[in-house]
């Protein structure tokens, strides 16, 4: 096998470019090449067109069927700069398929002089490098090379081959990089293995196996042991079976010569992948059988006993062919053959974390993706607890961070927790494996999540040192946490002093948690508008108190929550609204009250909470409302449950509670009230004809 010498062959390319190609291992109507990117060298057309259409093209964005080109074979576009390539391919009844690709043609920065230049030179003389199979083609090892579509699965240049009993001609399309520029390029692939051409004249011909027509008038017929006969129609047999077609002169006469042909059962094309990834394909079948490969025409020129599929190391060749199929040289029938040359690394996963960076303060949450639908194997390594001394520097810890069994990823989320015992170290590593078992590179990501617990402390100095949310170190104003908040998963705040809420719609979107010990008090302004949404807020052991009267009436509540939880233990709240106003305004939520006393005073109207399809428990506390139109709770769907709660109304009217359209549970419960209007046959609680009270047992009433 002989070296494959590139440069005495590259003025023959331009007579290369039109091999045959065998259009059903393409997908149809499809551009080849060029692709998307910035090439360093003017590119070659080359096209898919289905049989029977034609295809237009252009280079500047134009309707190609207007003022394009004709496409009759692979061309290089003479043109630089930023192109807008657009084809039209018309198949053979008249339907149009517009495709286009943008790319750019870019002057780059060639190798040094050497082999790797001469390469990039006299492959930009054509954008073809011709290939006979058999040859052997060397890649220069200064450059990085990537066949086939995107994406690009680079490999160091070496010396690569397709086996010379090969039979399939294609154009390759083949990339090369030294690091600064791209280039890309066709390598023209050709054949040398011939087959036989070799016909045997009959007066009948077979279609589909199964299907006989008697061609000659001049000649009778017989199929096996029938009679003699001059078929008008074709006649249907069984090919699973011998049979005996004879024929004579239509003339009788003694000396009138019988011929006859021998019809075997119809073989079975064997497909076999050799461990290189070399597709074989054979018969099996009784000897005399033959087949050729179908042209787009369904002729075929030479005929084989077996066949060889082949692509280069790097390539992956996939798709079907029609085998003309032969016995003695009579034409039988077709086969289809399926075939997978891979010869390609998969595509390594993508590792993609929710955060950027290798040191994060929030929870990570890890996918694998792979374009190619490829199966995925990961191994989670970590967490590694870090230390307190911990400088924040990853690079020492992940140096020597092992990697664990691969599992097979399952297409969810890999999450990377944080620690309450300090920051922690994490590495994911993956591969990819495709349908013929080839194994990518391994490809990972590390990273250092610390999102340990973040302290408050108005009382803090500091001139001891910078604020950084740690114990020692606490921050001293609730803006500063903030961003934590809604940057991670869920943060665990402890708080203590006192502390002001910032004066501005403030809208948590993460879970968060306000321990304040009993010795924290949070004070919110009056332009203060918390939105909770789609998230929690745990506070506990904290007083809650408006600096002063709460009268915009936009924001009138100082708790909005849309479809997230509230949760307040061990809490003494009191507001003062203007005119009128609510504690809690929940829409889809969930609200729990324990062991806590909320207060809400106001002019005209008010209460703690209003609710609309929400689910609202509340025990153990202290409930207070005073104003005009005075209620504790007002609830619009959802349920309902309050128990062991003391509840008082105070105002000119008012109820403990209206429940339209609920279910509710409400037991050993204490109604007070001190208003000046009573309603005849006013319950402490008003539930409408659509509320579902599930039990309503055990409460005391005083006052209605």
């Amino acid at each position: 096998m002989k070296r494959f010498n590139f440069f005495i062959s590259y003025k023959k390319a331009s007579l290369l470019c039109a091999f045959l190609l065998i259009s059903q291992v393409f997908f149809a109507q499809s551009i080849i090449n060029p692709v998307s990117g910035t090439w360093a060298n003017k590119q070659m057309l080359v096209l898919d067109v289905p049989e029977g259409g034609n295809a237009f093209y252009s280079v500047n964005g134009n309707n190609p069927e207007s003022s394009g080109f004709a496409y009759d074979g692979p061309v290089i576009l003479d043109v630089d700069g930023k192109v807008e390539l657009r084809v039209a391919f018309v198949s053979d009844d008249g339907q149009v398929t517009t495709k286009a690709v943008n790319y750019t043609v870019e002057s780059g920065d060639l190798p040094p002089a050497g082999f790797a230049y001469d390469f990039i030179e006299v492959a930009s003389l054509t954008g073809t490098i011709p290939y006979t199979c058999g040859d052997k083609l060397l890649i220069p090892e200064t450059l990085d090379y990537s066949l086939g579509q995107p994406p690009a699965i680079w490999e160091k240049g070496t010396e690569i081959s397709i086996d010379p009993q090969a039979v399939i001609a294609r154009n390759v399309p083949i990339s090369l990089t030294n690091g600064k520029s791209t280039w890309r390029f066709i390598i023209a692939v050709s054949t040398i293995m011939n087959g036989l051409y070799s016909r045997r004249d009959v007066p009948f011909s077979i279609t589909d196996w199964d299907t006989i027509s008697f061609d000659d008038r001049k000649f009778i017929y017989k199929i096996d042991d029938q009679w003699w006969s001059l078929p008008k129609e074709p006649v249907k047999i069984d090919r699973n079976q011998n049979h005996m077609i004879s024929w004579q002169s239509i003339d009788y006469s003694p000396e009138n010569i019988v011929k006859f042909f021998i019809l075997p059962p119809k073989p079975e094309l064997i497909t076999e992948t050799a461990v290189d990834g070399v597709v074989s394909v054979r018969y099996n079948g009784e000897d005399g059988y033959s087949f050729g490969i179908l042209d787009s025409n369904g002729q075929s020129s030479d005929l084989y006993e077996s066949i060889k599929i082949d692509t280069f190391h790097g390539d992956k060749f996939k798709g079907n062919l029609t085998l003309g199929c032969y016995f003695d040289s009579v034409f039988q029938g077709t086969l289809p053959v399926s075939f997978n040359v891979n010869k390609r690394l998969p595509v390594p996963p993508v590792i993609t974390p929710s955060e950027e960076g290798d040191y994060v303060r929030k929870n990570i949450f890890v996918k694998l993706s792979n374009i190619e639908n490829n199966r995925m194997f990961v191994s989670v390594s970590g967490p590694v607890i870090l230390q307190q001394e911990y400088d924040g520097t990853p690079d020492a810890v992940l140096v020597g961070l092992g990697i664990e069994d691969f599992k097979p990823y399952n297409n969810g989320n890999i999450i990377l927790k944080a620690s309450s015992d300090g920051a922690c170290a994490y590495k994911v590593s993956a591969y990819s494996v495709d349908e013929n078992d080839n194994k990518s590179n391994v490809v990972s990501y590390s990273v250092i999540v610390d999102t340990c617990n973040f302290y408050l402390d108005s009382n803090y100095d500091e001139a001891a040192g910078t604020s950084d949310g740690s114990k020692t170190h606490p921050y001293t104003k609730f803006e500063q946490v903030i961003p934590l908040i809604n940057g991670n998963r869920f943060v665990h705040i402890r708080a203590s002093g006192e502390l002001e809420i910032p004066g501005r719609t403030i809208i948590l979107t993460s879970n968060c948690q306000i321990d304040g010990n009993n010795s924290c008090k949070l004070f919110f302004k009056p332009e203060t508008n918390l939105v909770i949404k789609n998230s929690s807020l745990a506070v506990s052991g904290c007083v809650i108190a408006l600096t002063e009267k709460k009268v915009l009436s936009s924001n009138p509540s100082l708790f909005n929550l849309e479809h997230s939880v509230l949760d307040l233990n061990e809490v003494e709240l009191t507001a003062t609204f203007g005119k009128s106003g609510s504690v809690i305004s929940s829409d889809g939520s969930v609200v729990n009250i324990r062991n806590s006393g909320l207060t809400s005073t106001a002019d005209s109207y008010t209460s703690l909470i209003a609710s609309v399809d929400s689910k609202i428990f509340i025990k153990d506390s202290r409930l207070t409302t005073v104003s005009n139109t005075s209620v504790n709770f007002s609830c619009q769907g959802g349920i309902f449950d309050l128990q062991n709660t003391n509840c008082m109304v105070s105002g000119v009217m008012g109820r403990i509670g209206e429940l339209l359209d609920t279910h509710s549970t409400i037991t050993d419960n204490t109604f007070n009230s001190d208003l000046k209007k009573i309603v005849s046959n006013n319950a402490p609680v008003y539930m409408d004809s659509n509320n579902m009270s599930l039990e309503y047992a055990g409460n005391r009433s005083l006052g209605f």
